[in-house]
């Protein structure tokens, strides 16, 4: 896996009212449903992310929201580390990621994730300590999964000490040792 630098998100920021993705704005991302389960378990949504076509799918996820998304756009990788370490909690819902290095970067920051069961999310999530997992996107199970999120007491130094398992640190220390076993 690409090993982050978890030092980078170890800021202490005060946390706000809103839920985050970081994605392109591209089909099978869950964008939609994650739009209209906002809606639906009234929180708030950050999307950072851009696309081509912006202005409309702006316009479609602001309807579907009932104003509850906000579209950040592209950001930059500092201002990125700040809105993982304000947020209340992190979304992903792609159904194909290998890794998906945003959920780690997000409990880098302490930041519990909601996340699709599958793929990479299955190695850097853990269920009930650092975030929780989904079985489908539609709304139904995203505005169960929000309100289920919001009852749970998360420990922000354990979401961040599972995130140090993917640290720079670490990986180059296994890779040490494997080529030192050969």
């Amino acid at each position: 896996y690409p090993p982050i630098e978890t030092k980078t998100y170890d800021k202490d920021l005060k946390r706000e009212d809103y839920f985050l993705i970081v994605s392109r704005l591209v089909g099978a991302k869950g964008l939609e449903e994650a739009a209209t389960a906002a809606k639906s378990a009234g929180v708030n949504l950050k999307i950072a992310g851009g696309s081509a076509g912006y202005n409309q799918v702006k316009l479609k996820l602001e309807k579907l929201s009932g104003g509850r998304v906000e579209l950040l756009g592209r950001v930059t990788d500092e201002k990125l580390v700040g809105l993982y370490a304000k947020a209340k909690g992190f979304v992903a819902l792609a159904r194909q990621e290998d890794f998906g290095m945003s959920v780690v970067e997000s409990q880098a920051a302490g930041t519990p994730v909601i996340a699709f069961r599958g793929g990479g999310f299955l190695e850097s999530v853990i269920e009930g300590e650092t975030g929780i997992f989904v079985d489908d996107t539609d709304v139904t199970t995203l505005t169960k999964a929000f309100k289920e999120f919001n009852s749970t007491k998360w420990d922000r130094k354990k979401i961040k000490v599972n995130a140090k398992r993917f640290d720079r640190k670490v990986f180059e220390e296994k890779i040490k040792k494997l080529v030192s076993s050969i």
